[in-house]
C-alpha cells in the first residue's frame, strides 16, 4: 500500500496518544525520524524565503525574533502546519525590518524539534505547540546596500529568487521579475 512522508507522520502522531509510555516514546522519536526525512533539503536551489522580523519580544521570552536571527544565528517556524510555512528547508533567507531587505543568509543546517527551548535557551520551555523546524544561519551575504521593500509588504512571507534579490533595485521588482520568470516554468517551492 502507498503511503505518503505526511500520512505516516500523522499517523504517529495519533499513535502518540495511544497506548504504554515506552510505546509513546518510540513512536515520537519515529515522527521526529520521518520529519527529517520530509525536509531534506535542495542544495541546487537559489529560491530564497523573504521573511519580516520584528523587535518585539514575546511575553515571557528572553528574546526577540530578530535577536534570535541576529545573535543566535537561528531561524524558526512552525513545520507542516499549513499556513504557507515551507515544507521543505530552504537553501536562503532573506530577512526585512523597518521596511528593507536587510540581511540573506544561507541556511547550514536544521532541525525539527517538538521545544523550542531545547535549541533556544531564551526561550521558555512549553512555548512549542506544534513542531517547528530551526535553521541554523551561516555568515550574511554582504549587500551593497539594505534592499528597499518598494511597497508595504508588513508581515507577508514569500519566495524570491536569490539572483534577482541580490540585483534589483527593490524587493518589489525582485518580486515582480521572480514570479515572471515562475509563471512560464511552474517552479515555485511548496
Amino acid at each position: 500500500m502507498h503511503c505518503s512522508w505526511s500520512h505516516l507522520v500523522a499517523l504517529a502522531d495519533v499513535a502518540c496518544s495511544r497506548g504504554r509510555q515506552a510505546e509513546r516514546r518510540l513512536v515520537a522519536e519515529l515522527g521526529r525520524y520521518l520529519r527529517g526525512v520530509m525536509t531534506m533539503q535542495d542544495l541546487t536551489s537559489n529560491w530564497t524565503y523573504c521573511v519580516s522580523l520584528s523587535w518585539k519580544t514575546p511575553d515571557g521570552w528572553a528574546i526577540s525574533l530578530r535577536d534570535v536571527v541576529l545573535t543566535k544565528g537561528r531561524y524558526f517556524h512552525p513545520y507542516g502546519s499549513g499556513g504557507g510555512w515551507p515544507k521543505v528547508p530552504p537553501n536562503y533567507v532573506a530577512f526585512r525590518w523597518n521596511g528593507y531587505v536587510q540581511q540573506v543568509n544561507h541556511v547550514e543546517g536544521y532541525v525539527v524539534t517538538d521545544e523550542l527551548h531545547e535549541v533556544i535557551s531564551e526561550i521558555p520551555a512549553g512555548e512549542t505547540w506544534t513542531p517547528h523546524i530551526v535553521y541554523r544561519l551561516g555568515p550574511a551575504i554582504p549587500l551593497a546596500a539594505p534592499l528597499p521593500s518598494g511597497t508595504n509588504y508588513r508581515a507577508s512571507r514569500f519566495w524570491v529568487a536569490l539572483d534577482l534579490l541580490l540585483t534589483s533595485p527593490t524587493l518589489k521588482d525582485a518580486l515582480v521579475e521572480t514570479r515572471a520568470r515562475t509563471a512560464a516554468s511552474s517552479d515555485e517551492p511548496e
